[in-house]
């Protein structure tokens, strides 16, 4: 390897190599027209056919025999068999794992239907308590209701109880916020 100078000069000096031997290797031409990939391949994707001679053992149709037609198509043949079952295969384990994620989904819908008639359930059964407790303080304001600004069940029978006025200690009780019991 030439070492150059620094600077212009040696960049020139080596740029004027480098094109000097680029200028002595032969490149290879496309020239399909005139047969030039029987000597040296060009570039891939030219669109020039390959000669036979690129390829040793290839027949054409003028060479391959009978017997080497019906190898070709047993080696077709055993090729397309085994894609076919490697696809399969794939296909296979597609399903499988399918089959798997719907039974595993299957399994949580049974789960949150359970527990969502549960649920149903639990409501239900709240409801009818708040519906009981709803008819029981029906029951008790029917009992003590302002008459002439008194409540007639708190007075007792002859009219005079503990706490005659309205509103009773009872209806109180009721009406007073008060925090649920846990």
């Amino acid at each position: 390897m030439t070492d150059y100078p620094p600077g212009p000069i040696g960049a020139a000096h080596r740029a004027a190599d480098e094109r000097e031997a680029a200028a002595k290797q032969p490149e290879p031409i496309c020239k399909f027209t005139q047969g030039c990939h029987r000597v040296v391949s060009c570039d891939p994707g030219c669109g020039a056919a390959r000669s036979a001679a690129e390829h040793p053992g290839r027949h054409t149709a003028d060479t391959i025999t009978s017997d080497a037609l019906d190898a070709l198509y047993e080696m077709l043949d055993a090729a397309q068999e085994t894609e076919l079952a490697r696809q399969l295969a794939t296909a296979d384990k597609a399903f499988m794992s399918a089959h798997l994620r719907a039974a595993r989904l299957g399994s949580a819908l049974a789960r949150a239907q359970r527990a969502h008639a549960s649920t149903i359930l639990q409501a239900r059964r709240q409801a009818a308590r708040a519906d009981q407790a709803e008819a029981a303080l029906a029951r008790v304001r029917a009992l003590h209701f302002n008459q002439y600004n008194a409540c007639l069940e708190c007075a007792g029978p002859g009219g005079y109880g503990d706490s005659p006025d309205w509103p009773c200690n009872t209806i109180r009780a009721l009406d007073e916020p008060q925090e649920p019991t846990p």
